[in-house]
């Protein structure tokens, strides 16, 4: 698999490199699998394999990134959700954003997430995450509109689920994130 890119790779400045090896591990990890190897990512972002290795020390590094990347995204999703809005909302939208299979490679990145959740920076990463999810789910039950009993594990089950459901019925993660949201509302 090559990805066809306008610029050629010498002459791309080291940020502009190590974003084409993540877009290009990315698209070929959600096609092939975490199994795909260096030179394929190399390949397919139109580089040499050592100029990969330049930019990443081992195929767990690039992992890292995108795991880390991922995170990055959703905490940001998170924290652009404001007290003083409507909190069940924000929960709603929590929860399509955490399940939803962005270019289909999230249950690649899922697997992705488990094996590097013993990195110190994937596990701070996560607990970011964590704090953030916490504390929208904390303004919506100060609010009254959810379970008093529900937390971040919950949350993660709830994302599990949707895409366990992707992968078992075409559009059965679309309807087990509505049961399952519905589920958390607060009677």
């Amino acid at each position: 698999m090559a990805l066809t890119y306008p610029q050629a790779w010498v002459d791309l400045p080291a940020e502009d490199k190590r974003a084409r090896v993540l877009d290009a591990a990315r698209e070929l990890f959600a096609q092939e699998g975490l199994g795909a190897s260096m030179p394929a990512v190399a390949a397919a972002a139109g580089a040499g394999v050592g100029s990969v290795y330049r930019q990443f020390a081992d195929k767990d590094d690039l992992i890292a990134a995108l795991v880390l990347e991922r995170l990055a995204e959703f905490l940001a999703d998170l924290e652009s959700m404001r007290p003083g809005a409507d909190a069940w909302t924000d929960v709603e939208r929590m929860i399509w954003l955490g399940a939803a299979c962005r270019d289909g490679g999230d249950e690649v990145l899922t697997r992705a997430i488990v094996a590097t959740s013993a990195r110190p920076d994937v596990s701070a990463a996560r607990a970011l995450v964590a704090d953030a999810i916490e504390r929208v789910l904390d303004r919506a039950r100060a609010e009254g509109t959810l379970r008093a009993d529900v937390g971040v594990a919950d949350v993660r089950l709830v994302f599990a689920a949707v895409r366990g459901a992707d992968g078992y019925a075409a559009g059965g993660g679309r309807r087990v994130a509505e049961l399952l949201i519905d589920g958390l509302r607060a009677r």
